[in-house]
């Protein structure tokens, strides 16, 4: 039995919902107050967000200035700026034009410093910004002589910049709509250069303020604007539903209305942010605090409202989310999964709302596109945050928030609050792996800490941070045993040859064999090994004729042993043929080599004929001409000679009363023959003839 440690180094992943993870928490400001409204990508190396500040550390000329912080994915500081004249300006949100510059849009309250103009009370304000210099290109002031506030700025196409907002003014840029009473909506349309282009308002004789804009579809000009509403008459007659309701506005490239209508209930229903869908439905979130009309339940005092309208702005459902408690919506994002990520602040800890550590905290949930709550997770300290801004990028979620907090998520050096307290998660997608790896039969393996072995051969365990920025991953572990394998070796070998097996020597001595192994995958393994030795080659009959003197000699032989068929190598360098005439006196040898490469040597001696009587008399004697084989015997009358073939076969019968006889060459194929030849006498003699 083996014991044997894995290292995981490749899994197959799927996503499962879990907790975000922190992967890191800052604080940027100065000595004063910092909030920040938006937050944004400007590219794969650089983050962007907006807001206020009152900090002198940060060199503002007023009460509060334009912040501009920017900052990199993994938190540092790039730098902070700040903008404005000697009284209020704020930034409420920023849009990244083609060329790489930013348009940051909110309000001011006095000209001078970075303030050219001013109208009156307050005007929106817009500032041109190069990031990678970190100054000022431009700025304009717009509205009229009465309160004027852009909240959202949206890049369209070369040319067409839309602000959205509210005004109470009637002249200057307004005086082509002019106001209907209270806060109208104030949208209008300008180029990348600050110049206005075409203002428009949208109202009743109460207040109204448009608060998001929203592209209507990928590649359409019609544009969707959100925000709220208190009035009941002029653009608004027949749309309201209690005291403040939500609006959807649709409008043109031109701002000609394509419709207008609200969503709400009996009370103050507040917008916080909208989601386009896949389907051209709308997502809006708010904060209610009555239920009635579209508001069919309330769970606290404040809670956050999730209503789907489709593309032409009919109501299809809502769905409350909250505590007994204040929680409200603040932002929300889909991510790349079209997956809803939703920013609030929650005092809850009941009902919805699973945690919270005192006072406000700041909540982030992920949603399904029906509302329903798929993770969430608090974030602050014991006293108060406030969110601000959210955006998600590439699985990661940034929010900037403001608190006061000085322990759980907040450091103890929060003493200057509040600041653009920047936290980046990543939402850790669950990594399901699957590990099967194939082990012997009898090992016992170590994954994790974990033993697994046949019987416990199936399991899952966590590897923590196993995964993308240190989330954890579970992983399946189901072993696949390998089995005892079993090789054979055979072979025909020669009878002489010998072959070395695992420093053991085999010959036809020692023909088998059984060695227990280890195979290519470290698993036991049985070699059988089984040789089979040829017979031995062997000369089992040989018929040699003497040389007269007119090297008239011959050798033919009969070979056994190894395979058929036989190659012969004679040493007069005669081959392919086990019968040689035409020998001289003398020593010759034959090498015999069978089908399997087996070979042997073998030696013959042919004398040499002496004239005496007793050995012409005993043997035959045999003569090849070009048309016969001439056999003689010289003191006898031969009666007869039967021819064989090498298969043992008789082929040719002669009967003569002469002491010769001839056989035509003709008459026999080529080939070696045995020949019997029986004397007068009844003696036989045998020998070999070659045709």
């Amino acid at each position: 039995m083996k014991h044997v440690s894995f290292i995981l180094c490749l899994l197959i992943l799927q996503s499962l919902s879990a907790q975000p993870k922190k992967v890191w928490s800052f604080i940027f400001g100065g000595n004063g107050s910092d909030v920040c409204n938006s937050i944004g990508s400007y590219n794969d190396t650089m983050l962007v967000s907006v807001g206020k500040s009152a900090s002198t550390s940060l060199g503002v000329k007023g009460v509060d200035d334009f912040l501009i912080c920017q900052f990199k994915p993994n938190g540092d500081l790039i730098r902070l700026k700040t903008f404005g004249g000697p009284s209020t300006d704020r930034a409420n949100a920023f849009t990244v034009l083609p060329g790489g510059n930013i348009l940051v849009a909110g309000y001011t309250g006095n000209k001078g410093a970075d303030v050219a103009n001013f109208y009156g009370l307050i005007d929106g304000w817009v500032l041109g910004y190069n990031p990678t210099m970190g100054t000022k290109i431009w700025e304009k002031n717009y509205g009229g002589t009465n309160n004027d506030i852009i909240n959202d700025i949206f890049f369209l196409e070369p040319g067409r910049v839309f602000l959205a907002g509210h005004t109470k003014s009637i002249d200057r840029d307004i005086l082509s709509t002019p106001t209907k009473g209270g806060n109208d909506i104030f949208i209008s349309s300008i180029d990348e250069n600050g110049v206005l282009v075409k203002a428009f308002t949208f109202g009743g004789t109460k207040d109204e303020s448009a608060k998001k804009i929203l592209r209507s579809d990928a590649f359409g000009g019609q544009m969707l604007f959100f925000g709220e509403s208190e009035s009941t008459d002029m653009d608004f007659n027949g749309l309201n539903n209690g005291k403040k309701d939500i609006f959807i506005l649709k409008i043109n490239r031109n701002i000609n209305k394509v419709f207008l209508t609200n969503v709400g209930g009996p009370g103050d229903d507040l917008f916080a942010d909208a989601i386009n869908l896949d389907d051209n439905g709308i997502i809006i979130f708010g904060t209610v605090n009555t239920y009635g009309g579209q508001v069919d339940s309330l769970k606290g005092m404040k809670d956050i409202w999730m209503t789907k309208v489709d593309k032409n702005g009919i109501f299809q459902w809502s769905k409350n989310i909250g505590g007994k408690n204040d929680d409200t919506a603040i932002r929300a994002r889909l991510n790349a999964n079209r997956e809803i990520v939703l920013l609030a602040n929650s005092g809850s800890k009941d009902q919805d709302i699973t945690g919270n550590y005192g006072g406000s905290d700041v909540l982030v949930i992920k949603l399904d596109t029906l509302g329903n709550i798929l993770w969430q997770k608090n974030y602050g300290g014991t006293s108060s945050e406030n969110a601000g801004a959210l955006c998600t990028i590439d699985g990661s979620i940034y929010f900037v928030a403001q608190s006061t907090s000085v322990n759980n998520d907040l450091p103890s050096t929060n003493i200057a609050a509040p600041d653009f307290w920047t936290v980046k998660l990543f939402e850790c997608q669950v990594a399901e792996g699957y590990f099967d790896p194939q082990v012997c039969r009898n090992d016992t393996i170590l994954i994790l800490g974990n033993l697994f072995f046949m019987g416990k051969d199936t399991g899952t365990v966590i590897l923590p941070n196993g995964s993308k920025n240190g989330c954890d991953s579970i992983i399946h572990v189901a072993l696949h045993f390998r089995n005892e394998s079993q090789e054979f070796i055979s072979d025909s070998l020669c009878n002489e040859a010998t072959i070395t097996i695992n420093n053991v020597i085999f010959d036809n001595t020692h023909t088998a064999d059984t060695f227990k192994l280890l195979n290519h995958f470290g698993c036991d393994s049985l070699l059988y090994i089984n040789f089979v030795f040829a017979a031995a080659l062997e000369v089992i009959d040989t018929n040699i004729t003497k040389d007269s003197g007119s090297k008239d000699g011959c050798i033919g032989i009969t070979v056994d042993g190894g395979c058929r068929p036989y190659l012969y190598d004679w040493s007069n360098g005669v081959t392919g043929q086990n019968f040689i005439c035409d020998l001289a006196a003398g020593t010759y040898k034959a090498t015999v080599t069978d089908c399997k490469g087996c070979s042997r040597e073998f030696e013959f001696v042919v004398g040499l004929v002496t004239n005496t009587q007793s050995e012409a008399i005993n043997e035959p004697v045999i003569k090849y001409t070009e048309d016969y084989v001439l056999i003689r015997l010289e003191s006898s009358e031969i009666k007869n000679l039967s021819l064989f073939n090498s298969a043992g076969q008789l082929v040719k019968m002669i009967t003569t009363k002469s002491n010769e006889l001839k056989i035509k060459r003709s008459e026999l194929i080529k080939g070696v023959y045995a020949g019997v030849l029986e004397e007068k006498n009844g003696t036989l003699y045998r020998f070999l003839i070659s045709n």
